[in-house]
């Protein structure tokens, strides 16, 4: 049976001290759960008596402590315990089983000398919660045959007394329940800012975890974490239990399964140690350790043992001017996993930072950055990526390792950072010479680095060196300058801003993600079966590539005109425009069915055949149907459905239309939303009213919007469409005070949508850099 005792209880849910003495730090007492059971332990015998059995002495402990153990109310009050709260005190040698069996016995006090012949009944009853339990005596007990059922209890709950309690350097230690010198109760304090967050014992909670399920570790756990006074209790505790993480670790080839939070699962202890000991391995106090976090060889991979080729481990030098507010600069290096390096910085300007970040600038570590705490099913860890405020001098320890980040908090500064016991990764930057030519050389091909980069101007990549490094240097360059660069570039040519003032788009895989086979964000994550799709440019020429481009698209939607509905709409506006300009499909025609198989064609990532691309098309279009059929408001419309209302505009207008309106909305100040703006901007754009087909497709717009379009001249159209739904035609006709039109001239887009597609690179992007000199490393300078 794996056990969870000793240290590593006072990072998780099932012990946690009460009152101590500040002097010693030992603890006195500290209440405890077991299943449904709760317990509370106390070290010495004449405190169980002073303020347990006696309540007129402290009437607010012992209602305090009554209250939680019989679950009487989550916040208890401050009052002396009712008729119903009965204690049932066992001593001088009494036997429990005949005292279990009166009834109205809620709480029973155990003593180092009772006997109980039915252990394993009472323990059983006791974890279903039928009676609440104090330990008295439990830190002073020895092993004799006088106490052996004492002692056999305690075994059975994993208790181990006398534990300290430990608390931040910087932090005061917080009011115990005794005094000093223990020879009196001093003032009692519920609140207890412990490992955890400030908490009550009147709130103690058994379904709660030692750390939340979800979220970053607060600054006192932070602290606590880092703190030198806590350095050898974590080195010794995660030492301790290393063996039994490699058996209970989640990873790819055996993946944890258990239920979360509310939700009764005997996995549960497990889950809570895996998130403690996964916390608590990044500690600085584990550093020159070599501890690697178990599973790190499955995912996301470690150097082998063997003498790595190709790579440089001498004195490391960067560079880097950051320009663009929360960009994370590439170095060129990888840590290994259980790797333990220093770093020194040589210059920063201009100086200062936070607190969070001293000289305002952190490194991280590895690229993926899905948190899957929440998640019932572990493929691996649920954090394997670490971050660290820089200092002007540090040593930084990482037991996944992964590729080197720089990013800064600033809103521009210059960096000059040298790194000492790194290694170099693999790496295609279009805009650093000495990596292209590095690349072209053959240097990676041997390259042993788990992780990869592959950097364009707009996009960069992290992916498995083992499926990159035998790519040559013009397949890279068609992959990021003529291809994923474009992608970007377009996107935002289309609403109107210049990628040259934004961060690069960063794109990853993993094994697992916290939500869906793929999610916006910086970066963007794609499951590791993803890799075809944004890679294989012949497949990419072929059908597209719908899931980068729709995550691309998130990243770069617009709130102003993204209304409640639009979410999963807007970005693929923008896969549609990169579908004829990028990726070379046929022109847009005037055709809803036409403009949908575009989007069609591309599946959702995965091959398909025409047939299944026409199945997916006929889908979406009767789907359209139904909802206009039905007379829906928009409200109740799907994405595929709102997809087919901007196709519909498109097949008319053009794309200049929506990238025009889009732009638009850039020249106010304060950016105007919602329909009726949305229908206003839109329809000055298109030199149309689009009230009436806007009311087609279950928009609806206010009567102060309708009234200033209609000086407009109105756009109803007669197409393939419009005539499916011909009751529907006729109502809004009749709404109209006009004669609408039914064809209009293609608008065309105010910005280039192809600007900065051709854009050359300089001159010398064939020549290799001068020699590194031996005294003195050239820096390698990434301007980002």
């Amino acid at each position: 049976m794996l056990k969870y005792t000793g240290a590593l209880e006072f990072y998780s849910h099932r012990i946690l001290p009460v009152c101590w003495d500040p002097v010693s730090r030992r603890v006195i007492c500290a209440a405890l759960h077991y299943g449904q059971g709760r317990a509370f332990a106390v070290a010495s015998q004449q405190w169980s008596s002073r303020f347990l059995e006696v309540p007129d002495e402290r009437p607010d402990i012992h209602e305090a402590i009554m209250a939680w153990l019989t679950r009487v109310r989550a916040r208890p009050r401050l009052s002396l315990p009712d008729d119903n709260r009965h204690i049932v005190s066992c001593r001088r040698g009494a036997n429990l089983d005949q005292l279990l069996t009166e009834a109205r016995r809620i709480v029973v006090i155990f003593y180092p000398d009772c006997t109980v012949s039915r252990l394993d009944e009472f323990v059983h009853r006791f974890r279903w919660g039928q009676f609440g339990l104090i330990l008295a005596g439990a830190g002073w007990s020895m092993r004799t045959r006088r106490n052996l059922a004492f002692t056999q209890l305690a075994d059975r709950l994993e208790l181990t007394f006398p534990p300290v309690v430990v608390v931040p350097q910087d932090t005061a230690y917080p009011a115990s329940l005794f005094t000093r010198h223990q020879h009196g109760l001093g003032p009692v304090s519920l609140d207890l800012a412990l490992m955890r967050a400030t908490r009550s014992l009147a709130l103690f909670d058994t379904a709660q975890p030692d750390l939340p399920d979800t979220g970053q570790l607060s600054a006192p756990q932070r602290r606590l974490i880092q703190s030198e006074s806590t350095s050898s209790l974590i080195a010794n505790l995660l030492t301790r239990y290393s063996s039994l993480m490699d058996y209970v670790a989640p990873c790819p080839s055996r993946p944890f399964r258990g239920l979360t939070r509310g939700q009764p699962s005997l996995p549960l202890p497990h889950r809570h140690a895996i998130l403690n000991f996964n916390r608590l391995v990044f500690a600085p106090s584990l550093r020159y350790t070599g501890l690697k976090l178990p599973g790190v060889s499955q995912f996301p991979g470690d150097f082998p043992t063997r003498p790595a080729h190709g790579l440089r481990t001498s004195q490391l030098f960067l560079e880097v001017n950051h320009t663009v507010s929360g960009e994370k600069h590439t170095t060129g290096f990888y840590a290994p996993a259980g790797a333990t390096f220093e770093y020194e910085v040589a210059f920063v300007e201009p100086p200062g930072g936070s607190e969070d970040e001293p000289i305002g600038w952190s490194l991280e570590i590895g690229c993926h950055t899905d948190r899957l705490e929440p998640l019932a099913r572990w493929d691996r860890f649920p954090v394997i990526t670490h971050r660290v405020p820089l200092e002007l001098h540090g040593v930084v320890f990482t037991p996944v390792g992964g590729v080197v980040f720089l990013s800064s908090s600033l809103s521009s500064s210059h960096l000059i950072i040298h790194f000492y016991g790194l290694q170099e990764h693999a790496l295609m930057h279009l805009r650093d010479n000495l990596s292209l030519s590095d690349w072209a050389a053959g240097r990676w091909r041997y390259n042993l680095a788990p992780w990869s980069e592959i950097l364009g101007d707009a996009v960069a990549f992290c992916l498995p060196t083992s499926l990159v490094r035998s790519a040559s240097l013009d397949y890279l360059i068609r992959l990021t300058r003529d291809t994923w660069d474009r992608v970007v570039k377009a996107d935002y040519n289309f609403r109107g801003d210049s990628w040259r003032s934004e961060r690069r788009q960063r794109v990853t895989l993993d094994v697992q993600l916290m939500v869906g086979s793929g999610h916006n964000g910086y970066p963007i994550v794609g499951s590791l079966n993803w890799f075809d799709s944004i890679w294989n440019l012949t497949r990419i020429r072929a059908i597209g590539s719908w899931g980068l481009c729709h995550e691309i698209g998130h990243n770069l939607q617009r709130s102003w005109w993204t209304m409640p509905g639009f979410t999963e709409v807007t970005n693929n506006v923008m896969c549609l425009m990169n579908y004829e300009l990028v990726f070379g499909f046929a022109s847009l025609q005037p055709s809803l069915k036409s403009l949908t198989s575009v989007k069609s064609a591309a599946g959702s990532g995965t091959s398909a055949s025409s047939d299944g691309a026409n199945g997916e098309l006929d889908t979406e279009v009767a789907e359209a149907l139904s909802y206009l059929k039905r007379g829906d408001a928009y409200t109740n419309w799907s994405p595929n459905i709102g997809l087919q209302y901007f196709i519909h505009l498109i097949s008319h207008f053009g794309l200049g239309l929506i990238s025009n309106a889009w732009v638009n909305y850039n020249q106010f100040p304060v950016k105007p939303r919602g329909l009726d703006n949305w229908t206003l901007i839109l329809s000055k754009e298109a030199g149309h009213s689009l009230v009436g087909l806007h009311e087609f497709w279950g928009l609806p717009t206010g009567q102060t919007t309708a009234a200033q379009l209609s000086k407009l001249p109105c756009f109803l159209p007669d197409d393939w469409i419009t005539q499916q739904v011909t009751d529907r035609l006729a109502k809004i006709r009749r709404h109209q005070n006009q004669t609408c039109v039914t064809r209009v001239s293609k608008i065309e887009p105010v910005n280039k949508l192809t600007n900065g597609f051709y854009e050359l690179l300089p001159k010398d992007f064939w020549r290799l850099d001068p020699a590194p000199s031996e005294n003195w490393p050239t820096p390698r300078r990434l301007n980002d």
